[in-house]
């Protein structure tokens, strides 16, 4: 009965936490380390058995705070975690859960007291979850373990937290809302001819496994999934297409697309037609009012728009200019963000990676062939805006235009240029063959 009482008063929240009650036991005038703590006090897991009317047995787990040297025990507050957190798991689940938040609480409260000095729960930081993990992972707390378990361990970690914060909404000190927030892309695992889509939460930690091997670039997309992206962008984002255009079409980094001014463009035409298209990266000038570094030019150069491009280029040229021909901004930048600043490339950047995860999800709810094809290209590994550039050098290399590797050097910007590279730019002739390349690749890529 005492147990009994204990569960409901636990679910009334009327008992306190163990920071409060390892305070509580310490002479304050007392200087312990977390060696001399581990002989006095200790967290521990404990359940209750209780039998209903139909004689079926419910078990509770309850997480306690003991004292060695008298054998007193609390119940902390914690067990609501148990209790009401993992109420419709079952027995053995819950079991684990408690076991590894009863480590977890040995080890940032008793182990590492001397070093955190946590003497509250709304004083725990990300950091301590993170070398919880890392010490969990190397085998130092309860020996070495598979990379499941480690993930499993990270995977309750993770929910304890999440459940600390609703706990202590307002007094958390160093862990808020945006810390949890989502991640909105779901992958399908092919089951008996039907597929299921799976939902990935943010995950607070970052812990390198034993045998982690980092995930590989992706370095090669389709013309397709670029149409894709660019659609996506043309709907969501009108303001960056011209900007990816810069990096797909002309091989630019997404730091030297940021820095682009009006001021530095120049193009040159042959009748009604574009024959070059330049932009001039020799130097970075100031292009916001707050002084921000919006990303760095990292070989200064003139840069020009590949002849295979030029016709596509243009028209995604022309409607940018149009759309931004009424909105101020004193430097001219290029791209703007909402505040009608120029875009930095952090922004650029994290725009893309929600783009990719909302594109992931529109590729898995489709479920065709295609588009699953596409899927599995963007899940095989990490993407950034990086792989415009490497767009940009497939289709070169593909093309068969590419005379030496010193010109697919000037075209992609990687080295510092002579006279006789810059040569290039002016000089290459635009025949009927490349006219014709020009006219499928717009096709390709715009459906036009």
């Amino acid at each position: 009965m005492l147990k009994f009482a204990i569960y409901n008063n636990i679910l009334n929240k009327e008992i306190v936490c163990g920071g409060d009650l390892l305070m509580a036991n310490l002479n304050e005038k007392t200087i312990i380390g977390s060696d001399e703590l581990k002989k006095y006090f200790v967290f521990e897991k404990d359940k209750l058995v209780l039998q209903d009317k139909h004689g079926k047995q419910n078990i509770y787990y309850f997480i306690i705070f003991k004292s060695l040297s008298t054998h007193k025990m609390t119940v902390t507050s914690y067990s609501r975690y148990l209790l009401i957190d993992l109420i419709n798991l079952k027995p053995n689940t819950v079991n684990y859960h408690a076991k590894i938040v009863v480590s977890f609480l040995n080890y940032v409260f008793i182990e590492k007291y001397k070093e955190y000095k946590l003497n509250d729960i709304t004083n725990l930081k990300i950091q301590h979850g993170e070398e919880f993990l890392r010490d969990y992972a190397s085998g130092k707390i309860n020996g070495k373990k598979s990379d499941s378990t480690i993930i499993t361990t990270k995977k309750i970690l993770n929910r304890f937290y999440y459940f600390l914060y609703r706990e202590y909404k307002n007094k958390m000190k160093y862990i808020s809302e945006r810390d949890f927030q989502t991640i909105k892309f779901s992958k399908r695992r092919y089951k008996r001819n039907n597929y299921s889509s799976y939902i990935e939460y943010s995950d607070l930690f970052k812990v390198v496994l034993p045998g982690y091997i980092p995930p590989k670039r992706i370095k090669s997309i389709s013309i397709n999934l670029f149409r894709i992206i660019l659609k996506y962008y043309e709907i969501n984002h009108p303001n960056l297409v011209l900007a990816i255009c810069f990096q797909a079409f002309g091989g630019l980094r997404a730091g030297e697309v940021c820095n682009i001014t009006q001021s530095k463009l120049n193009w040159s035409k042959g009748g009604n037609e574009f024959k070059n298209f330049t932009v001039d990266l020799r130097e970075k000038i100031k292009i916001r009012d707050d002084a921000v570094d919006v990303g760095s030019i990292k070989k200064p150069r003139i840069q020009a728009i590949h002849p295979l491009f030029l016709e596509t280029f243009k028209v995604v040229y022309k409607r940018h200019m149009k759309m931004i021909k009424n909105t101020p901004n004193k430097y001219n930048a290029l791209f703007l963000n909402s505040r009608g600043d120029a875009i930095t490339y952090q922004s650029y950047s994290k725009i893309f990676k929600n783009a990719i995860k909302n594109i992931m999800q529109t590729l898995n709810d489709k479920d065709d062939y295609e588009s699953m094809s596409e899927l599995n290209i963007l899940m095989s590994g990490k993407i950034g805006t990086h792989v415009f550039r490497h767009f940009f050098t497939q289709q070169l290399v593909a093309s068969n235009l590419i005379r030496s590797s010193a010109e697919l050097a000037y075209w992609r910007g990687d080295s510092n240029l002579n006279s006789s590279t810059v040569y290039l730019a002016n000089s290459y002739y635009v025949d009927e063959n490349i006219k014709d390349m020009q006219h499928k690749m717009m096709k390709l890529i715009l459906d036009v």
